[in-house]
Formats: C-alpha cells, sequence, structure tokens
C-alpha cells in the first residue's frame, strides 16, 4: 500500500509566499552578499531591508523585514531537511528526473524522524542551488570511510612472464612473495652459418688498420693488422726535397728546395 502524501506545494508555499517571491528574495540576498560580504550566517537587517524593498517593488507587496526573517528561517529548514534526506541510508537522489528514491519502509522512518522530509516525496528541493549558496558555505564535507586493506600472512603463486616460480623455504615471521628464476634472455644470431675465421664476424663497412714496420734491411714494410707484411719499399738514398709537380706549390716534404738548415 503507497503512502499518501501531498504535494510539495502544500508543504512550501501559503500567504505571501510563492515560487516567485522565494526566487526574489534568495537572489538578491546572494547578489549583496557577493557585493559586500559579512561574517557569519546571520544576515544583517540592513541587507535584509534592501531584499524586502526589491522584492515589493517587483510585486507591488508590503513585505516587512520581520516576514523576509521568517521565511528566511524556513528557506533553511528546506535545505537542512533536504541535506539530512538525500544522505539517509537508502535513499537515492535521482538529480536528471528531480526526484528522490526510496523504499516504502526508508521513508517511513524518515517520517517519524522528521514530517517535514515528505515534502520531497513526490520530487526533489527545486531551489537546491540557491538554498546551497545561501546556507551551504559554511558546511564541512564529509569524505567517504577509508578502505582498510588488511595485510594476509600467506602467499599466492602469480602467474607472470619472467620465468618459473622458486618456492622460498617455509618461514613464519617472514611474508614473503615467491622467487623467480630469471631465465636467459633471447640472444639474436647475425649469421646463419658457422664460421671459424674471426674476420669473418667482423663489419664490412670498416676498413682494417695498415701501417709501416722497419725491417732488417733498413727499409720499409706495409703491414695490416694481425696479418704478416705484404710487401717492402724500397730505402730511399737521400730525403726528397720537393713536390714532384712542378706547378704545385705545396710540398709533401718538410724539407723544401730552397730550404737551408739555421746555423
Amino acid at each position: 500500500m503507497s503512502i499518501d502524501i501531498p504535494n510539495q506545494k502544500t508543504f512550501f508555499y501559503n500567504g505571501k509566499w510563492t515560487p516567485k517571491t522565494d526566487n526574489l528574495l534568495l537572489s538578491n540576498i546572494i547578489r549583496m552578499r557577493g557585493a559586500r560580504p559579512w561574517q557569519g550566517n546571520t544576515i544583517p537587517d540592513s541587507v535584509v531591508l534592501e531584499a524586502a524593498a526589491a522584492i515589493n517593488q517587483e510585486i507591488g507587496g508590503q513585505l516587512t523585514v520581520t516576514d523576509l526573517n521568517i521565511r528566511l528561517k524556513v528557506l533553511r529548514e528546506r535545505y537542512t531537511t533536504f541535506n539530512q534526506l538525500v544522505t539517509t541510508k537508502g535513499v537515492y537522489w535521482d538529480i536528471p528526473y528531480h526526484v528522490v528514491l526510496a523504499a516504502e519502509e526508508v521513508w517511513k522512518k524518515i517520517f517519524q524522524r522528521n514530517a517535514f522530509a515528505g515534502a520531497y516525496y513526490h520530487r526533489d528541493e527545486p531551489a537546491f542551488n540557491q538554498l546551497a549558496t545561501m546556507f551551504g558555505l559554511s558546511d564541512i564535507k564529509v569524505e567517504d570511510e577509508p578502505e582498510v586493506i588488511v595485510i594476509s600472512d600467506t602467499t599466492e603463486v602469480v602467474e607472470h612472464g619472467l620465468g618459473k616460480n622458486a618456492y622460498s623455504p617455509t618461514d613464519t615471521e617472514e611474508v614473503t612473495s615467491p622467487n623467480t628464476c630469471i631465465t636467459p634472455r633471447v640472444r639474436r644470431k647475425l649469421f646463419t652459418e658457422a664460421t671459424t675465421s674471426k674476420e669473418d664476424r667482423k663489419s664490412s663497412n670498416v676498413a682494417p688498420a695498415y701501417y709501416l714496420v722497419s725491417c732488417n734491411k733498413g727499409g720499409l714494410m706495409l703491414k695490416v693488422e694481425n696479418q704478416a707484411p705484404c710487401h717492402s719499399i724500397p730505402p730511399t738514398k737521400s730525403v726528397p726535397k720537393s713536390s714532384p709537380n712542378v706547378s704545385s706549390s705545396a710540398s709533401w716534404s718538410p724539407f723544401g728546395r730552397d730550404w737551408k738548415p739555421t746555423s
């Protein structure tokens, strides 16, 4: 059997107050609070008086400062009740559809604590954003309860791609993960055919090292690294004096034709 609850207007509006006057009251006070902030939650009488004048000019009414102060208490009660409702266990606030969902047994328990919560049985708070701006600036945000992780004293085999598992000896005083036998890394084979010569494994884009060595007869021999000398260079009786090219001005010998030693 469903709960018979009147509509929201029955709880919120009577006499001078309508959704329009509520919107004018909240919007004017929020505007003045942004222009000249005040300390604490108590709204200064000068601000309420200015808001009353703006509302009366808009609707052509005769609202007094006392009327606005009483209405502000009602609006604060709406904000507090709705906040408590949507934070109750088993209650879900469907914001896109503007409804508050809960099981019938949950609603009954809520009504026993606060009958005014019946205002939100059919729909949510229509002025929630304005009420939160007006009365919710001093609210303390409650964080979710931290998740506690209990570390077990047992180990579990975890599959991985590093190699086979090697189990450590049983030790009741220490919690460890299973050891892992790391397998050798894969090596790339550069040559498919087996060769016995070291020269075959050298890169072809690096030239061998050539240098000259002296021989027993007084000449020089051209030698390749790690090999026997290739051929001999006959010794010269005198040092060349100049470049073989007549037109060349550069000499490949440090001794030029016109060079004379200093005394």
